[in-house]
């Protein structure tokens, strides 16, 4: 008998966490849909990923199979994404099988409060947490409110692995003066965005707002998207030379993290938004979108801040007091303290109690 775990992609954020449902669990990793550069994604990947066939139901894709790897496997235990046509499917087999069913839902309150990424998503929400044994949120308000309504919840913020991430970033450490030399950023400041380079990470309004700084710091693109011809363009115009490296991973990403001073998620929709518990991980001060759900891991004044993302004069504002505050120390390694205010060990400890 094996757990089961079953998901659309292999996610960075997610890859810890698998790891240790395989090894603690003895959980069967699956997902049925190939990610972008997925080799590196599974570069730190202990577990075995099982690949489900696809099939598609009015153009949404969804894994075939269910009902014989139930069959076959006779779990105890099965995860599922969202409230999605995998976890409705699991609905109707656990009754068959008598499997607990928990799944991970990345709801932020902003999305509660209707600015949900569709309707199907803001009905199903209404209904399928009746039917299933256990949700696993990542937010304290999420929680409150989940549990107000449906009697369950664990929670569980979207980070991964801190001590592993920082054995990761210590072997990083020299590429980030690698970094600094070739870009010359030695006594700059830096702010940096990592993530997809789509319109609702609300990139313009970013670079609009560090416009207003006038100088002496330098922004740093991670990522790649359908906007970034257009968004180089914005860069020139308002004078701010934006570095746009493209996609990164593992320890060309863990590098910049560790160069920044400053890590920006600004965007106008997100469930949560892992890049948030990275920076921190790495010692990065953070600006977070209100609408974000990892602003549950903001202190304000103290690791970072939250703002209104339709706000260009408070975001401007605010990224100029985190610019202002004093260089955090960095110890021998070249490594600054983790600001994370939550563990992962910690965090994980109701998933593994299921």
């Amino acid at each position: 008998m094996s757990n089961l775990y079953i998901s659309t992609y292999p996610a960075p954020y997610r890859i810890d966490l698998c790891n240790a449902l395989a090894e603690r669990m003895d959980c069967q990793i699956y997902h049925y849909v190939p990610a972008e550069n997925e080799e590196r994604i599974l570069e730190n990947a202990v577990f075995e990923n099982r690949r489900l066939e696809v099939g598609s139901f009015h153009g949404k894709s969804y894994p075939k199979g269910l009902a014989d790897l139930i069959e076959k496997n006779r779990p105890s235990t099965v995860f599922s994404q969202e409230f999605s046509l995998i976890t409705i499917r699991l609905i109707q087999l656990r009754r068959r099988y008598g499997y607990k069913l928990a799944v991970f839902c990345d709801d932020s309150m902003d999305m509660i409060r209707g600015n949900d990424f569709s309707a199907f998503h803001r009905v199903a929400r209404k209904i399928i947490p009746g039917y299933v044994d256990e949700l696993i949120l990542h937010s304290p308000d999420v929680l409150e409110w989940y549990r107000d309504r449906f009697g369950k919840g664990i929670l569980m913020p979207i980070v991964g692995d801190d001590v592993l991430m920082r054995e990761r970033l210590a072997k990083a450490a020299p590429l980030t003066s690698v970094y600094r030399e070739k870009y010359g950023l030695d006594g700059k400041k830096t702010v940096l965005f990592v993530g997809r380079l789509v319109g609702l990470k609300n990139l313009p309004r970013l670079f609009e707002a560090f416009s207003r700084l006038g100088g002496g710091a330098r922004l740093i693109v991670v990522g790649d998207g359908p906007d970034r011809a257009e968004l180089e363009a914005l860069s020139s115009s308002l004078g701010i030379n934006a570095l746009f490296t493209g996609f990164l991973y593992g320890e060309e990403l863990l590098a910049w993290f560790n160069a920044a001073d400053v890590l920006a998620l600004p965007s106008t929709q997100e469930a949560f938004g892992a890049v948030t518990g990275e920076g921190l991980t790495c010692g990065c001060r953070v600006l977070v979108s209100s609408k974000a759900g990892s602003s549950s891991l903001v202190r304000e004044g103290e690791n970072g801040f939250t703002v209104d993302p339709y706000d260009i004069p408070a975001m401007s504002g605010a990224l100029a007091r985190l610019l202002d505050m004093p260089a955090l120390p960095r110890d021998a390694s070249g490594l600054r303290a983790n600001l994370l205010p939550v563990s992962y060990a910690d965090s994980i400890k109701g998933i593994l109690e299921l």
